[in-house]
Parts: structure tokens; C-alpha cells; sequence
């Protein structure tokens, strides 16, 4: 009968593989641990004491970059365990150890189970088995990473007898493309075999020949070398006299901006339903259902009384020659009318008086 641990070892399956007459005496020896978000189970250049076998906890796996950022390498989870380098005899570990997925788990003194790997049993197998998986998930992840960093293909070839230009990074690269992200092949390309694009920072272009092919291309009228040269704007021949210009732009550029998202959907073409809302958007504040709030309209009025009152000032001023007298006609007539209104209203208002007088003397 079988001597189980405390806890389910079942929930790593790295432990459950493991060989029953193995398992029975390593199972006093595992103890239960608890793993905590953002836990450093070991660091770097430091040598590694125990190994874990985490249940449902993600243990993260990085190293630091000579430019001084930190990059994943690897994940263990309840499928393996901590410390693969101490197992194929290193001293100290390359990664640091970090829980990035907090939960339960087991760990045991690395010295017990490099005995019994040394022993090159049944547990020994089991554990290589798990180390080339976790190597195949290394490198996955660097192939990963180094595809995120690495510069794309950018620019164009453009035949030079008006057919256009084919986009270096519409390539028909593939896998290839994985592997190298920032390399093409003439043949990728659509032409023979013979050359080799590189691509980097700085919209830098170049080429290089690779195998006999290399001879039926010339760059700038010279032949090919096998060491990469810049090609960017320069003139690539073949020897059936087809001419390209490696164009480090893309068609992209020259495309207008407002074109192009007037394409994409982003913008439309203005209607004149369009200026009639702009214009009432320009006039005023709206409220709710279209309607202005008052207080809008309170403010608008201010607004158009002050601006009569400085147009009135204005054109008074205009009106003034440099004697300070009025040169307006129509200011003058209306002045007279206002005086010949007034001298009405006087003399009214004295033959009123007189009739007065003449009925008290009656």
C-alpha cells in the first residue's frame, strides 16, 4: 500500500509520474508550503536548496538583460518543478524564481533528488522527460521574445517599368519569418534565389548575396557581395534587365491621411445638414431635446447688446471729421427730426396755454 503525503501530490503531475518505490521514501520528506504572490523562490547567481512542485501556483523564470531588462524565460505550473539547472549540475541558478500565480504546493531538498537522479533509474528518465519539455517551452518563449523585439521588414521593391511595387513585408516568409524577423529572401520575394535582406533600426536597408545565385543580380551596377552592403534607395538589376529601386518607404506613406481614414470609415464628407448643426452649435449652447437653456439666451443677449453698443461707437467715431463734427447726413436728419419734434410738442403745449387764458377771461 502506498504512503501518500499530506497533501494531494496528484495535483502536480511531475510528482504523480514519479515511480511508487521512490515516491515512498520521498514522501516524508516533502513538506507543504504555501506560495505567495511575488515570492522569490531563489535569485540569480544563487545556488538553489530546494526544488518545488507547485499545485496550482505559476512560478515565473526570469533573467536580466545586459541592457537591464527583465525577460520571462520559462513558467512552471503543476505540470513540473523549480530548479531544472541544479539537476543537469549547475552550481548556481541562471534565473530567478518568481511566483507570478499565488497558491499551494511541495518542495524537497534538492540533495535528495539529485541522489536519486545520479542513480539513472526510473527517475531519472522521468525527470529528463519533463527537462526536454521545459526546454522545448524555453525556447518557444525566447523565439517569442525575440520576434517582439526585433525589427520587421518595412519598405518596398518597386519596378522601375511601371509595375508598381511589392511590400517587403508581404513577403511569403512563413516559419522562416518566425525564426528570422527581420530577414527576406530574394525568392520570398517572388524572384530567384541569390539574395538576402536585412532590416534594421533607422529605416537601414541591406543585402548581401548568398550562393551562386548572387551572380545574376547587380547593386548599383556592380555585382553582389557576399557581405552585406546598403541597399536602400539604390538600383538592383537582374541579368534578364529588370530594374528595382529598394525604396526603404512604404506605399503606406504617400497615401493622404484624411483619404485614408475617410476609407477606413473614421471620417465622411461633410453635408450641408452638417453645417446647418454646425452653425447652430456656433450660435449658442443647446439643452436638453435640442432646446436652449435660458440662461443661454440671457447670456446671448448680453452678448448682442454689448456688441450694438461697440458697433454704434465704432461708426459714431467713423463719422467725426477733425473738427469733431458729424459728417453723417442721416445722423443730421435724424437729429433735425428729433428737434422738429420737440418744437412741436412746445408749441402745442403754449396754445393749449392760450385757450386757457382766453375761456378765464370769457
Amino acid at each position: 500500500m502506498r504512503n501518500f503525503a499530506p497533501l494531494p501530490t496528484t495535483q502536480n503531475s511531475l510528482l504523480a509520474a514519479l515511480p511508487d518505490e521512490f515516491y515512498q521514501r520521498l514522501s516524508p520528506q516533502l513538506e507543504p508550503v504555501k506560495l505567495d504572490h511575488a515570492a522569490v523562490l531563489y535569485e540569480m547567481e544563487a545556488p538553489i536548496d530546494y526544488f518545488y512542485f507547485p499545485f496550482d501556483a505559476v512560478v515565473s523564470l526570469v533573467t536580466q538583460m545586459k541592457d537591464g531588462r527583465i525577460v520571462e524565460v520559462g513558467l512552471v505550473g503543476n505540470e513540473g518543478m523549480t530548479g531544472l539547472s541544479a539537476l543537469l549540475g549547475q552550481k548556481v541558478s541562471a534565473e530567478r524564481a518568481i511566483v507570478q500565480i499565488p497558491n499551494g504546493g511541495m518542495r524537497v531538498k534538492a540533495a535528495v533528488i539529485l541522489d536519486e537522479f545520479k542513480r539513472q533509474g526510473e527517475v531519472h528518465d522521468a525527470l529528463l522527460h519533463y527537462a526536454n519539455s521545459f526546454m522545448r517551452q524555453v525556447a518557444l518563449i525566447v523565439l517569442l521574445v525575440r520576434y517582439a523585439f526585433s525589427q520587421k521588414p518595412f519598405g518596398r521593391l518597386v519596378s522601375n517599368d511601371g509595375g508598381g511595387g511589392e511590400e517587403f513585408s508581404r513577403a511569403r516568409r512563413g516559419l522562416y519569418g518566425l525564426l528570422h524577423p527581420g530577414v527576406v529572401l530574394s525568392q520570398q520575394m517572388g524572384l530567384d534565389p541569390g539574395l538576402i535582406f536585412y532590416f534594421q533600426r533607422g529605416n537601414r536597408i541591406t543585402v548581401e548575396g548568398n550562393g551562386g545565385g548572387r551572380r545574376a543580380y547587380r547593386l548599383a551596377g556592380e555585382p553582389v557581395p557576399t557581405s552585406p552592403v546598403s541597399a536602400a534607395e539604390s538600383l538592383l538589376t537582374t541579368n534578364e534587365g529588370i530594374s528595382y529601386t529598394v525604396s526603404a518607404s512604404s506605399s503606406d506613406e504617400f497615401l493622404d491621411e484624411e483619404e485614408g481614414a475617410r476609407r477606413g470609415g473614421l471620417l465622411r464628407r461633410k453635408s450641408a445638414s452638417d453645417d446647418y448643426l454646425d452653425d447652430d452649435d456656433a450660435g449658442g449652447r443647446r439643452g436638453l431635446f435640442g432646446r436652449r437653456p435660458r440662461g443661454g439666451d440671457y447670456d446671448d443677449d448680453e452678448d448682442r447688446g454689448s456688441r450694438r453698443k461697440s458697433r454704434r461707437a465704432r461708426d459714431e467715431y467713423d463719422d467725426l471729421d477733425d473738427y469733431g463734427t458729424s459728417r453723417s447726413r442721416g445722423k443730421s436728419r435724424g437729429r433735425s427730426r428729433d428737434v422738429d419734434f420737440d418744437d412741436d410738442y412746445s408749441s402745442s403745449a403754449r396754445s393749449r396755454k392760450s385757450r386757457r387764458r382766453d375761456d378765464d377771461d370769457y
